[in-house]
């Protein structure tokens, strides 16, 4: 999967930046893209904005199918998918064949859902997880994109995936074998942080397996 951003709905949005991101996806060999839907919460959004934010990715459902290509819009605070009611609506209102969920597990627990229930409420959409955690709910600010995409933002409350307050050990039993997931890291020494995380998803895989 490849992670794009595009300022969906506004005025910004163009056909011509979508198509090269989407041949991107193509070039890389990635059978989708992840986009946020728009950048304002359910209950914030105008009706004219979640009509706008609906046209653009719809558009973009088009284009991703006329390439053989899925969109994965992503459970995300501030979007048009921003709790799981938020996120069937969505759906349902676009209704395209090309349209799929990238399930971020963090996020969903964020907006008050059980991710096991809300995983089970979505599966027939999920194509993609991502997969981080924070150690407790005071510190999830440190996930605001003004922050966790700063160099110089704070990382305080950022940790490894299976000792944090999302209970991934429930989550982990429901998730299908198959499933593609990607593990996300925005603090100090990623690849060794994200290769201890790896190591302990597997040694869980391998006692449930027992």
């Amino acid at each position: 999967m490849l992670a794009g951003y595009l300022p969906l709905g506004t005025a910004g949005f163009s056909r011509a930046d979508a198509a090269d991101l989407l041949d991107l996806t193509r070039t890389w060999g990635a059978p989708r893209l992840r986009l946020f839907a728009g950048g304002v919460g359910r209950d914030q959004a105008g009706a004219d904005q979640r009509r706008a934010i609906l046209r653009d990715l719809g558009t973009m459902a088009d284009m991703a199918h006329d390439r053989g290509l899925r969109i994965a819009v992503e459970t995300h605070p501030q979007t048009l998918a921003d709790s799981l009611p938020a996120t069937l609506d969505l759906l349902d209102a676009l209704d395209h064949p090309a349209v799929g969920v990238n399930f971020d597990v963090l996020h969903v627990w964020e907006s008050g859902a059980d991710p096991v229930s809300a995983f089970a409420a979505l599966r027939e959409h999920v194509d993609h997880l991502h997969l981080k955690s924070v150690t407790a709910r005071d510190r999830l600010s440190v996930f605001h994109p003004d922050n966790v995409h700063d160099p110089r933002g704070s990382r305080d409350g950022m940790c490894p995936l299976l000792t944090g307050a999302v209970d991934y050990a429930a989550f982990l039993r429901v998730v299908p074998a198959g499933m593609g997931a990607s593990l996300e890291w925005f603090g100090s020494k990623p690849a060794a942080t994200m290769a201890a995380d790896l190591r302990a998803l597997r040694r869980d895989l391998l006692d449930r397996a027992a």
